[in-house]
């Protein structure tokens, strides 16, 4: 009976030694890295309008001081400069399918009206109304 259990614990032995042992073909092999999902996104946009990083220049006509140039940053600032006065800075984003500017914590509504290379309309729904601003592309910025 020892002689038994010593031979069946030798074969189970043996048994578990093959197992260990990978295959000549998995050992060369080079292993597979665990597939992880990527986080989401983190920037304010899906997809970057092409207005983006482009400096505009408030045409004539327009509801600002002509001369009032916006350059929206892919950060999600807008900056503003008037042509006399203190820069200022507010957000904008991407939301409900249209674009959104944010100044002083209160959200405004604006419709790209019209886009092309050289000119860019925006038509802003402020608590005061609705504001039109045509802007060209300021060609002496850098």
């Amino acid at each position: 009976m020892r002689m038994t259990a010593t031979v069946l614990c030798l074969a189970l032995l043996a048994a578990c030694g093959r197992n260990a042992t990978p295959p000549a073909d998995a050992a060369q092999a080079a292993p597979q890295p665990a597939t992880e999902p990527m986080p989401a996104p983190t920037t304010p946009i899906a997809v970057a309008p092409a207005f983006l990083g482009t400096v505009w220049r408030a045409d004539t006509g327009s509801g600002v001081a002509p001369g009032t140039r916006y350059t929206f940053l892919a950060d999600g600032t807008v900056l503003v400069e008037p042509p006399s006065g203190t820069p200022m800075h507010g957000s904008w984003r991407m939301a409900d399918g249209g674009l959104v500017m944010t100044e002083g914590g209160i959200d405004y509504p604006t419709d790209v009206v019209s886009h092309d290379a050289e000119h860019l309309h925006l038509r802003s729904h402020n608590p005061g109304g609705v504001v039109e601003l045509v802007l060209v592309r300021d060609v002496r910025a850098p």
